[in-house]
């Protein structure tokens, strides 16, 4: 944290403390994401589930935004736009569309953004076939 000392008096030394004031900003509380479990199954039709861990190496919580990159076709997640929160988890659910072929594992990215800052964590999904 900046802090100044007043050393002239009138308005150009006011106005110089309050720019300063104005400029300096509080510490960001970093954060990082685990999401498990880092491989999953599901069907053409099923679903299935994960979650994601925020750790903070502050004492001030922060509330992340979750992205979920590269699913594989016809792999949708609810909710829509999830969230965490430092100290705590979030389920993402994950669904295959009936039609959804069945294939390769992909690799998954789970994102969280907050400000500056972000994590990744990777995860392997994988369509497999029906029965």
């Amino acid at each position: 944290m900046m802090t100044a000392q007043r050393a002239s008096t009138g308005l150009a030394g006011t106005l110089f403390l309050l720019a300063l004031t104005a400029c300096s900003s509080p510490a960001i509380n970093s954060f990082t994401i685990t999401a498990s479990p880092t491989a999953l199954r599901l069907g053409p039709g099923g679903t299935t589930t994960m979650s994601v861990v925020a750790t903070g190496s502050g004492t001030t919580p922060v509330t992340a935004a979750v992205i979920v990159y590269n699913l594989p076709e016809g792999v949708t997640t609810t909710p829509a736009n999830p969230t965490v929160t430092t100290g705590s988890s979030t389920l993402i659910t994950l669904t295959a569309a009936p039609n959804a072929a069945a294939g390769a594992s992909t690799q998954v990215q789970v994102s969280a953004y907050a400000g500056l800052s972000s994590s990744n964590s990777m995860v392997t999904v994988n369509v497999v076939p029906p029965g």
